[in-house]
């Protein structure tokens, strides 16, 4: 008998008006999209006024403990983060992560542009050669990425138990981009 998962639908936008439309729209769930100006109280207080369960994009260029202590101030269980640190240091992140009942997600991607500074983790085998190191790690299946990469569905079928959060993407005009950013 399968186990089968809750599925929890969410939209992936910002504080840049993004927060008010998706309640207006009626979403219960956001992928917050956050930049290193938004890992303040501040922010975080923002967010608590509204009455979403979160999940928190790391900056594209920036992880460490203070996204996890943001990400815990707004009730968030997951981050997702890019290969934007080494394993050693990633490896503590997630360690402090966890303790927070944190789990860190690191994104599958196409190509290594500037901010992915340490590689990129677009295979099974990349992620399982980043497990080994970092054991607690969980993958966010980028669906748009794993089609440019090729490895779309099989990522799945090769990694599926190690999958912690989903975003599927390719928003059209502007294929990469939250809806509301549009």
């Amino acid at each position: 008998n399968p186990k089968v998962m809750d599925m929890k639908i969410a939209i992936k936008t910002s504080f840049d008006g993004g927060l008010e439309k998706a309640e207006k729209t009626g979403f219960k769930y956001v992928e917050l999209y956050t930049e290193r100006k938004y890992i303040s109280n501040v922010y975080a207080d923002i967010a608590k006024r509204f009455p979403f369960e979160y999940s928190v994009h790391s900056p594209v260029d920036y992880i460490n403990e203070s996204v996890i202590d943001f990400a815990h101030q707004i009730g968030s269980k997951v981050v997702i983060t890019h290969f934007i640190v080494s394993l050693q240091r990633l490896a503590e992140i997630v360690d402090y992560a966890k303790k927070c009942g944190i789990i860190i997600c690191i994104e599958n991607s196409p190509e290594i542009v500037p901010w992915k500074l340490f590689g990129r983790i677009s295979t099974a085998r990349d992620f399982s050669d980043m497990k080994e190191v970092v054991p607690k790690i969980k993958m966010n299946l980028d669906t748009e990425h794993a089609i440019i990469t090729g490895v779309f569905p099989q990522l799945i079928q090769e990694i599926g138990k190690d999958i912690g959060h989903v975003h599927i993407t390719g928003y059209p005009p502007n294929p990469h981009s939250p809806p509301f950013e549009n």
